[in-house]
């Protein structure tokens, strides 16, 4: 009788487990969010998301489709985890640096005046707090707080500037036991281009 009894609630042990979808968040960089804020932001400047999705209506006629640039996402990274470990959330760095700088410095081509100045960002966005991969693009085309609506430009390719960028790199972490940091996640997404033209 022990044995039987043993023996189903192993059975309902399995059972349980089985139907039971078990989400596990990784801390630290978590790439798979950082591929899925790329592919919800490559659908949405296509519009190729579906027509009740709120950011729809901010979307250019003409956004060109992003490509993913391992040099880029290796910047986000590095970006991400100073943010993380000097525990701030800023485009200048506690060395002075702004994105253009390592940008340039890990081989990715830009022109010679726009490392001119070390504290220059022309094609970061930052974010910080949110849940998931769709929050983040959510919070950073809505842009409250930002008059300018620079980040939302700067995802969507709204203006002739951020039109030309199309290299993309984006590193998403969520805190790990331990971390010393203010926010439960960091976000830094970089669209980058070359040259002017």
């Amino acid at each position: 009788m022990k044995k039987q009894s043993f023996y189903f609630f192993i059975i309902f042990l399995f059972l349980s487990f089985s139907f039971t979808e078990i989400k596990c968040q990784v801390q630290g960089i978590d790439t798979s969010e950082a591929k899925e804020m790329f592919d919800y932001l490559q659908k949405l400047r296509q519009k190729e998301v579906d027509k009740s999705d709120p950011l729809l209506k901010y979307v250019g006629k003409n956004s060109p489709l992003l490509f993913w640039n391992d040099t880029l996402a290796k910047v986000a990274e590095a970006r991400v985890l100073d943010l993380v470990k000097y525990n701030y959330f800023d485009h200048i760095d506690k060395k002075g640096r702004g994105v253009n700088y390592y940008i340039a410095n890990a081989g990715y081509n830009l022109e010679p005046e726009w490392t001119e100045n070390k504290k220059d960002n022309f094609f970061e966005s930052l974010q910080a707090g949110a849940e998931d991969a769709n929050a983040v693009i959510y919070d950073l085309v809505i842009d409250n707080g930002v008059p300018s609506k620079g980040h939302r430009k700067h995802l969507l390719g709204l203006d002739d500037w951020n039109l030309k960028n199309i290299d993309v790199g984006i590193a998403y972490y969520r805190k790990a036991d331990g971390d010393r940091c203010d926010y439960t996640t960091y976000t830094v997404i970089i669209i980058a281009r070359h040259h002017w033209e």
